[in-house]
């Protein structure tokens, strides 16, 4: 009888450990798919909040071309006048020029980003050559996607 009983101990131990080892396993498993889910919906929560607050931007923002003036300060330039009526600060980021609205051709140059802060007016001098009495449109691209297109006859 003593033989069983040294066998069935020995089971017990080996279904005790069994358990342990299963039940570590169980939770080591939960805390990582939890740390996992937890971390994706953080990264969820951030991507949305940054996508929303940059649709509030743009909504906020508002740009206009005031003025264009044509071989200013001399021959061969162009000044461009922005202004900023919205209630937020932004930046003009590209310039666009052309004789059609579906020609434009990208002018950007050194000076941009053009800083204009909210409801002030702000310039940038350009070097185009014109043809007196052709139209010219203009179009300034600001920083959250609105832009502003501007017809001036030179």
């Amino acid at each position: 009888m003593r033989i069983r009983r040294q066998n069935a101990s020995r089971a017990a131990i080996s279904d005790l450990f069994a358990s342990l080892i299963t039940l570590v396993i169980t939770v080591v498993t939960g805390a990582a798919v939890f740390s996992f889910v937890n971390m994706q919906a953080s990264v969820s929560a951030s991507s949305y909040g940054e996508t929303v607050n940059s649709q509030i931007q743009q909504l906020r923002e508002k740009i206009i071309i005031s003025n264009v003036a044509f071989n200013y300060p001399s021959s061969g330039q162009v000044r461009i006048w922005f202004y900023n009526y919205g209630e937020t600060d932004t930046q003009i980021m590209e310039l666009y020029v052309g004789t059609s609205p579906t020609s434009l051709v990208n002018v950007t140059s050194a000076g941009f980003p053009l800083n204009l802060p909210r409801a002030t007016l702000a310039s940038i001098t350009i070097t185009y050559t014109v043809t007196a009495g052709q139209s010219y449109y203009f179009k300034g691209l600001a920083q959250w996607g609105n832009s502003h297109l501007y017809l001036q006859k030179a």
